[in-house]
Parts: C-alpha cells; sequence; structure tokens
C-alpha cells in the first residue's frame, strides 16, 4: 500500500491511455464504455489468469482500482461480468 501511495498520481490523460493499454491484453473479452469519467468494462468468457494479470496492470500502471465489480463464473470456466473504474479528475 505505501508503495501505490508513493507513486506519482496521474493525469486524467495519462491514466487513460495506461487503461486503453492494459485493456488491449483481453482482446476480444473485452468491451468498454465511456460514461462520463466512468469506465465501465464489459466482460465475456475471459479467463481467470489475462484477468488477473489485466487487473494488476490497471492498478500498477493506470493507479486505478476498480469501484464497482459483478463477475459470474460461466460454465466454461471463464469469465463474464462488468468491472466499473473511475478517472481522476483533472
Amino acid at each position: 500500500a505505501r508503495a501505490l501511495l508513493a507513486l506519482p498520481t496521474l493525469t486524467e490523460p495519462e491514466a487513460r491511455r495506461a487503461f486503453d493499454t492494459a485493456l488491449k491484453s483481453l482482446g476480444e473479452s473485452a468491451g468498454l464504455t465511456v460514461q462520463m469519467e466512468r469506465l465501465v468494462v464489459t466482460l465475456k468468457g475471459t479467463q481467470a489468469q489475462p484477468l488477473a494479470l489485466w487487473l494488476a496492470s490497471v492498478r500498477q500502471n493506470a493507479h486505478l482500482l476498480p469501484v464497482e465489480v459483478r463477475l459470474k463464473r460461466n460454465t466454461l470456466g471463464s469469465w463474464d461480468g462488468v468491472v466499473v473504474f473511475v478517472l481522476p479528475t483533472s
């Protein structure tokens, strides 16, 4: 936690660029909807390991934590749901 607090604060455009870069790692299993400063990611058939790596990347590089998470494991063992982030205000 202290290491995260020591990181420099990102501006909204910087956080958004880092977020978009991280989101590409999920490929076709993720869709993005932007609602003002809210980034709503819809997941469909996302495997556990790429999902965990993506969440870690968003936390580390974009300095964002989810404010809302609704995930459900589907019958194939992958994940469907929604993850919401809020960009910092500049």
